[in-house]
């Protein structure tokens, strides 16, 4: 049996995958008409030295970028399957099993911070992240 933690990994990743993979193929077919890797072909660079030092450093910034707008998504992502109760199962902790167990119990209403505490964190936390991006992308853009 899998490990249902591997599980909700690999089914976010599943889908997560495939926006990185456009971004970065569509970068790169932009990238390669470029008059600075015409130049570099020109002059008998291997594909090889093309990629790790033109193409490359154009394409890891957006990527970065990109991913740490990502991660929050992947975050919430994971809180929501677990919410619903096909994602992480307790014990194992989840911001969505504590919020889920908080409604179930109905304990958010004597005492609001069971569930306040596990959605503020999250809150928190993609917040976090969303600056983060935000960060990287001022830091390796600064013309934005």
């Amino acid at each position: 049996m899998i490990d249902p933690v591997l599980l909700v990994i690999l089914v976010i990743s599943l889908f997560a995958w495939t926006y990185f993979a456009q971004l970065t193929r569509g970068l790169v077919v932009v990238l390669r008409n470029r008059p600075f890797v015409e130049a570099a072909l020109t002059i008998g660079v291997s594909r090889r030295r093309l990629l790790v030092r033109e193409i490359l450093p154009n394409v890891l910034p957006v990527v970065a970028v990109y991913w740490a707008v990502q991660l929050p998504a992947n975050i919430l992502a994971e809180a929501t399957l677990s919410f619903l109760g096909v994602g992480v199962q307790a014990p194992t902790a989840s911001w969505g099993n504590m919020i889920a167990e908080a409604q179930r119990t109905s304990l958010y209403q004597v005492q609001p911070w069971f569930l306040l505490a596990p959605a503020i964190a999250m809150f928190v936390t993609v917040l976090g992240f969303n600056a983060i991006g935000a960060g990287i992308r001022n830091v390796l853009d600064p013309q934005r």
